[in-house]
């Protein structure tokens, strides 16, 4: 999928839990970007954008809203990357996360969800192009 993109997923978390959405790229499947989601996310451990480089990590952008999605209801998620390096989080349609990286430029290969303890359930996964925004 291109760098410009929309991913949208529907889940439930157990209290604790915490997972990872990683991009990855080239035919090396190399993770790029790490969306860490906390269940009983704060300002003490928010949700982040991580970018990956050969040696080190990048806090890219973290979480500055902390809805209560370890409830054990559905919920939404969307992580929006625009061709100018805008970059967003959205959980149940409201922003918690807004950042800028314009680093990755390539295609990503692929994704991989890691769960690192608690339970989740996924209902649906979507990825594609994101539209360009509208200008007025």
């Amino acid at each position: 999928f291109p760098p410009a993109f929309e991913l949208n997923m529907r889940f439930k978390s157990s209290e604790s839990a915490e997972m990872e959405i990683v991009l990855l790229g080239t035919d090396k499947l190399v993770p790029w970007y790490r969306l860490k989601v906390k269940a009983d996310h704060s300002q003490a451990e928010p949700m982040e954008v991580i970018r990956h480089s050969s040696s080190r990590n990048f806090t890219v952008g973290a979480a500055d809203k902390f809805p209560k999605i370890n409830d054990g209801k559905f919920h939404t998620l969307k992580w929006l990357r625009l061709t100018n390096g805008a970059m967003n989080v959205k959980i149940d349609g409201k922003t918690v996360l807004e950042t800028y990286e314009v680093y990755y430029r390539d295609n990503f290969t692929g994704f991989e969800l890691v769960n690192n303890g608690g339970s989740y359930e996924w209902d649906s996964f979507e990825i594609f192009k994101a539209l360009k925004p509208v200008t007025k």
